[in-house]
């Protein structure tokens, strides 16, 4: 049943009982770290940490610390460096982010995230994982990585790419179709300005006439409303017209 475990014994009674986290060859063993060690090991190996780290890894297990919610892992030849974040939500489960890192330099070289399900790792070659996760289309995904190299292959027949092309071949990146904006038509908008500035003159010309001709107070009132009002939108529009031209030659000269 997995996972499976391996037993550190010393002989006298102290063994220890470590998760194994692959049956796999290395062995892969969960291992606290140390601020979490003393809290769940017995007490002859508390000052005994990483004296026995350092023997199950001389033993040939591949060691992954773990400290909370996460997990470092180095690889055998000492050249890769291995982080698994992980974050539970109450409605999607378990989300893991997996970092692979040169270890020599720290940089972070592979960060995706694994979707619901375990996290595999292994370490065919020196300097090379191979990892299998589900992507953000859901699919299970298995590649290698040559971190000397910075490359990766999908499956083994494929040719080596470029570990920036990584993340959209495992759905990280959601192309969208360019639009193009729509072509700007300064020619029909001065044409607007001067038909809309026409008509409120007209408006405008109209409200004056019932101004002065109106057979009552209230009609005369009203004309005269109409006249400072579309007297404004004329003035609106006749104002705006100049910077629009001013804005259409700027354009002409920028592309000249």
């Amino acid at each position: 049943m997995w996972p499976d475990f391996i037993v550190y014994d010393e002989g006298e009674g102290r063994a220890i009982h470590f998760d194994a986290r692959s049956l796999d060859e290395p062995p892969q063993v969960s291992v606290l770290a140390a601020p979490c060690w003393n809290a769940r090991m017995p007490a002859w190996a508390h000052d005994g940490r990483e004296r026995i780290v350092a023997r199950l890894r001389a033993s040939g297990c591949i060691v992954f610390e773990e400290d909370g919610d996460l997990t470092t892992a180095l690889s055998p030849d000492g050249t890769v460096r291995i982080a698994l974040h992980r974050v539970e939500e109450e409605r999607r489960g378990l989300w893991v982010t997996l970092q692979i890192l040169d270890a020599a330099s720290g940089k972070v070289l592979v960060n995706e995230t694994n979707y619901r399900t375990t996290t595999l790792l292994r370490f065919p070659r020196p300097g090379v994982v191979d990892v299998s996760l589900t992507d953000r289309t859901a699919q299970r995904r298995h590649f290698e990585v040559d971190v000397a190299a910075r490359t990766f292959r999908m499956h083994p027949a494929d040719v080596d790419e470029p570990l920036a092309l990584l993340p959209a071949r495992l759905g990280q990146v959601d192309p969208r179709p360019f639009v193009a904006p729509a072509p700007d038509r300064p020619a029909l908008r001065r044409g607007l300005a001067w038909v809309c500035a026409l008509g409120s003159l007209v408006l405008a010309a109209g409200g004056a006439w019932m101004a002065l001709t109106g057979p009552s107070l209230e009609d005369r009132g009203i004309g005269a409303l109409g006249v400072l009002f579309f007297g404004a939108c004329a003035f609106s529009f006749l104002r705006d017209w100049p910077r629009q031209r001013s804005v259409v030659d700027s354009d002409q000269e920028a592309r000249q």
